[in-house]
């Protein structure tokens, strides 16, 4: 019996010992984004905790903010090398942070992961041939239309042209004085205004802002041209809602939830906000109208959820494990039905019983996703100088040529420095 307890005590002793080692080899993964706060309550936790229980020794720890606030605390985190091991990214930040060295390139994590099909991610960042972001989530941008103005105005056909949307315009200005056709915010606090407001009828209609060689094209785009001018067309006939200086993408939304406007270009992720905003709000989703001459493909605005891993975690390889998780397809689906996106994997699926969704996409399905700002370097800087001078355009400070050759040449200049 005493040789029995002396073993027991042995044990215990032993355990005591190693029993802080044990505890040491539990890896904390810190995660920052700004997408908890956007998601119903508990259920992005409930997510990393389902990874936790799937990885034993790797704890998740959220750092969630606001977007701004998070891109706050990624742009300082980049310059002090204190970086969260894994990081929601906006794809207009890449490049800036691929050149201070923050981000680590995760292909030879993607060939070493089995479980990882590079070729199911929908949409991907690469810098110099290498990938530093994937997309948990895409949000497209689509016309959303309330249907219950156009029928009190008599419209019946959805408008797929631009001189049929700036028809449809008039006709709900007409019936009703208190709404306007187009809510159009293009406040220079609106920081991808140009990106979301503007680049989106360009692309829609198969224009690009950019050479093959990635080179700024707005001199001699014909395509560019004509949607200049049809913005400035709309605004001169009050087809534009008043004060579209002053507004910001929240500002739209209020307006078009209130009913006090017939059209605003919104992403995807707005249909839940809108029907908890106006439960007897009557919208759709359309597809984009393009110029009357064009037949071809359309191109659809994106935007995402991005991810990534920092160049200076201590933890690559437990923050690599976070990120295949999340772009597997059984948590893509999940996370795109609670936040009312397209899924990052090809593989997964998007469920919704909202109509408006369903048709959303459906144009998702039938178009080319696109957005020339993500990758760029000075995207924000970029967008910044298109929207002002677009803003002394539509102002009659200057024609639209005009208007085109000092974007072009702002553009090379910033490119260039």
């Amino acid at each position: 019996m005493k040789k029995f307890f002396r073993i027991l005590l042995c044990a215990a002793l032993l355990l005591a010992v190693f029993s802080p080692a044990l505890a040491q080899e539990e890896v904390t993964v810190e995660f920052v984004q700004w997408w908890e706060p956007e998601l119903p309550e508990g259920s992005f936790r409930a997510i990393m905790d389902d990874f936790e229980a799937q990885n034993p020794g790797i704890k998740v720890k959220l750092i969630s903010n606001p977007f701004a606030s998070t891109r706050d605390l990624v742009v300082s985190g980049a310059a002090t090398g204190t970086l969260s091991d894994v990081v929601g990214l906006d794809g207009a930040w890449i490049n800036d942070l691929v050149k201070q060295g923050a981000l680590l390139p995760m292909d030879s994590y993607m060939a070493a992961d089995e479980a990882f099909n590079a070729d199911d991610v929908a949409a991907s960042v690469k810098v110099n041939d290498e990938t530093y972001m994937f997309a948990v989530a895409s949000f497209t941008y689509h016309l959303f239309a309330n249907t219950g103005l156009l029928k009190a105005a008599g419209i019946d056909e959805m408008p797929k042209t631009w001189s049929e949307f700036e028809a449809v315009c008039k006709a709900v200005s007409e019936k009703n004085p208190d709404a306007h056709g187009w809510d159009f915010p293009f406040s220079s606090l609106y920081g991808s205004a140009g990106q979301d407001q503007l680049m989106s009828w360009v692309w829609a209609t198969g224009g690009k802002m950019l050479t093959e060689d990635g080179k700024p094209n707005f001199v001699g785009n014909e395509t560019m041209k004509k949607t200049f001018e049809f913005f400035k067309q709309a605004y001169d006939n009050g087809i534009m809602s008043p004060g579209v200086f002053s507004k910001q993408s929240q500002d739209m939304f209020e307006e078009f939830a209130s009913g006090r406007s017939a059209f605003m270009l919104n992403g995807l992720s707005a249909i839940a906000s809108l029907h908890e905003r106006n439960t007897d709000l009557e919208f759709d989703v359309l597809d984009m109208p393009v110029a009357d001459d064009y037949t071809g493909s359309k191109g659809m605005l994106y935007a995402a959820w991005g991810i990534g891993v920092s160049a200076s975690s201590k933890h690559p390889d437990e923050a690599w494990k976070l990120v295949s998780y999340l772009m597997s397809p059984e948590v893509s689906t999940r996370i795109a039905e609670i936040a009312n996106s397209l899924p990052g994997n090809k593989q997964s699926t998007a469920s919704s019983e909202d109509p408006a969704f369903l048709n959303g996409y459906r144009l998702f399905q039938e178009s080319s996703l696109i957005n020339e700002f993500i990758g760029m370097p000075s995207s924000n800087e970029l967008n910044r100088l298109l929207m002002e001078q677009v803003q002394m355009m539509l102002q009659d400070n200057q024609s639209v040529e005009d208007t085109l050759a000092n974007i072009q040449s702002s553009w090379e200049a910033e490119l260039t420095d």
